[in-house]
């Protein structure tokens, strides 16, 4: 949304409230709106210096929110699991051949785990020497995704994250990438890189709560070429100009702390959250992220 930032503009925006608009927005869109916060972060670029043009645009997004207001999140047990299109890309470095599903592992929980036991009086009775006494070990699994190009200002991407851990939702983010990527391989590598992050830090929490979980856990990825170059270090030559840290993916998938897997882009749950989609195609990607309208606190469009 580039302009012109002249007199007059300064002088009809002086009275507007951007930021606080802004600001109740995005408060909202990390609580229970994923489907604002792609909107919100590009607002966001402008919020030291707004003019007609952006106060419009979210003034138009403030419609869509008052005619959505009866909508939320809801999270159910197994409702995002492994897409059945998931795969490496790769097949020097794909599970020797196995399928993912098959190449994962439940994690025990441990033993500092063992001060959560509890007692007969206790609904909930785990033990923390046996992960069996609890239910099937959740599968955490992470979206990563970025519309390369996207930003019409800088022309930076815009990425997206998803962490879903036991099928419920738990983490979205959407954010306009601090580099120009020179490809849709670089936007999409710079994407799993926090996506990894957020997957290492929900495991280690898991582990100490004595959580049982599938152990590689997984990031899903819509690029292929991201995918290959995540397993396979003869791609350096390619992607020897991207940045160094966004190296260390190749080295926790090799170490097993994540797998990245590549999905169709039906199935990537982060694509919503990177670029405008068209009416069906947001109404159909916002449902899959546990979006549903409510009435007197009762879901009515299940």
């Amino acid at each position: 949304m580039p302009a012109v930032r002249t007199p007059e503009e300064i002088r009809y925006m002086a009275d507007k409230p951007y930021l606080s608009i802004l600001a109740t927005l995005g408060y909202v869109s990390r609580g229970s709106r994923p489907d604002l916060a792609p909107a919100v972060a590009v607002h966001s670029q402008y919020a030291a210096r707004p003019l007609h043009i952006h106060w419009d645009s979210l003034h138009h997004l403030c419609k869509y929110v008052a005619s959505t207001r009866d909508m939320g999140m809801t999270m159910t047990a197994g409702d995002i699991e492994l897409p059945e299109s998931a795969s490496t890309k790769s097949r020097k470095y794909a599970f020797d051949g196995r399928p993912v599903e098959e190449d994962l592992q439940a994690f025990p929980p441990p033993p500092a785990a063992r001060a959560l036991a509890s007692t007969d009086d206790d609904p909930f009775p785990f033990d923390a020497d046996d992960a069996t006494s609890m239910e099937t070990p959740m599968q955490l699994l992470s979206f990563a995704d970025a519309s390369h190009g996207n930003e019409e200002t800088g022309r930076r991407a815009i990425q997206g994250t998803v962490i879903a851990v036991g099928g419920c939702i738990v983490h979205w983010a959407s954010k306009i990438q601090k580099l120009v990527a020179l490809s849709t391989m670089e936007a999409e590598t710079v994407a799993t890189s926090p996506a990894g992050q957020h997957t290492i830090y929900r495991s280690n929490m898991l582990q100490e709560l004595g959580v049982p979980f599938y152990s590689p856990t997984v990031v899903a990825n819509g690029n292929a070429s991201s995918v290959s170059v995540a397993h396979n270090h003869e791609h350096h030559q390619r992607a020897r100009h991207i940045d160094i840290k966004h190296s260390w993916i190749r080295e926790n998938i090799f170490s097993g702390r994540f797998a990245v897997v590549w999905v169709a882009g039906k199935d990537m749950l982060a694509d919503v959250l990177t670029k405008p989609l068209p009416r069906i195609a947001f109404q159909y990607a916002v449902r899959r992220l546990g979006l549903r309208s409510f009435v007197r606190g009762r879901v009515v469009d299940a």
